[in-house]
């Protein structure tokens, strides 16, 4: 049997979808289960155990005037691949589309996919009118099609140094965010770091994000009067993910980096704002601690502050309790 998963973007989401692809792999060992994700994020699925390969998604390129004939190609291929079943958990427009030009007699998705997108599966995952967090949603299908679910593991690459090897002496920074709302002031990174310097001497403290974050990071460094590694814009997904695991501690925002140190088992000091803890926090909430202040807007779901445009939600967080937290969590570790 061929199985597509189409889980193309984000990178949050795309480790929320592991545990349910890690599923339905041990339900058919002999399956050949390919994934469709974005080019950008392609990588961080490489060597990962429980599927057969990697189909990469140039969303951006085919958005494009002249990539819309390479994007006819791409879906001509697609087709070819003769998929039996492919599994849609993005749930929108674009990847319903796909989802039906793969030709797939079988196409599954969950109910409450948007965009229209449910008008393109002839099978439906029903999902309940509760708040679940994204793993529980996307876990609702193996559930559905009545497999075990007996842990949830997140199974990236393996660690190529072996499962055991002790964390290094490795504190790391992410103040980047997709959303503005999602960020933490750029002021309060800066005296957080110099607050954990003084704490916890004997650590490296690096600073991690995307490129585009780069100079954020960099003004973050300098305001802080501490020792501290730029790494924002100079690691690829694969080094994030072995740095990661490498480290004792990540204090983030709601974005990837968060996830991703949830999956691979690094504690997490997590500052939320305008999203839900209950829904896209760290999962399980008990490994990690979430700082969240619930104001009367709270969550509003939105990349721009309409009420009073200084974000309360997030700048009612202080220092001191961000390090407290991490305070707590290194000396669990």
């Amino acid at each position: 049997m061929k199985i597509l998963v189409v889980k193309p973007s984000s990178l949050g989401d795309i480790i929320h979808a592991l545990p349910t692809v890690r599923i339905l792999r041990r339900a058919y060992p002999q399956a050949d289960i390919a994934w469709l994700v974005n080019d950008n994020f392609a990588s961080i699925l490489n060597g990962c155990p429980v599927i057969n390969r990697i189909i990469p998604f140039a969303r951006r390129r085919y958005a494009t005037f002249d990539g819309w004939m390479e994007f006819g190609h791409f879906i001509a291929a697609l087709r070819r691949e003769r998929f039996d079943w492919v599994i849609d958990l993005q749930g929108l427009l674009r990847s319903g589309l796909i989802a039906l030009a793969t030709g797939a007699r079988r196409r599954t998705g969950l109910s409450d996919g948007r965009e229209g997108a449910t008008s393109f599966y002839n099978e439906l995952v029903k999902i309940p009118p509760l708040h679940l967090h994204a793993v529980d949603r996307y876990l609702m299908l193996p559930r559905q099609l009545g497999l075990e679910v007996d842990r949830v593991e997140f199974p990236l690459a393996p660690d190529p140094r072996g499962p055991k090897v002790a964390r290094d002496s490795l504190i790391l920074i992410n103040p980047g965010a997709r959303w503005p709302t999602k960020r933490w002031p750029p002021s309060r990174f800066s005296e957080l770091i110099a607050c954990l310097a003084a704490r916890w001497p004997d650590h490296r403290i690096a600073i991690i994000g995307s490129a585009d974050e780069r100079l954020v990071a960099e003004a973050i460094a300098k305001a802080a009067h501490a020792h501290v590694e730029v790494l924002a814009g100079r690691t690829t997904l694969p080094q994030l993910v072995d740095l990661t695991r490498r480290a004792r501690l990540l204090v983030s925002n709601d974005s990837g980096p968060m996830h991703l140190a949830v999956a691979v088992g690094t504690p997490v000091v997590a500052i939320l704002g305008p999203t839900n803890p209950r829904l896209t926090g760290p999962y399980p909430a008990s490994a990690h601690v979430v700082l969240y202040a619930t104001m009367p807007c709270s969550p509003c779901l939105k990349g721009k502050c309409k009420p009073t445009k200084d974000m309360e939600c997030m700048t009612a967080i202080g220092v001191t309790e961000v390090v407290n937290a991490a305070d707590h969590l290194m000396r669990k570790s």
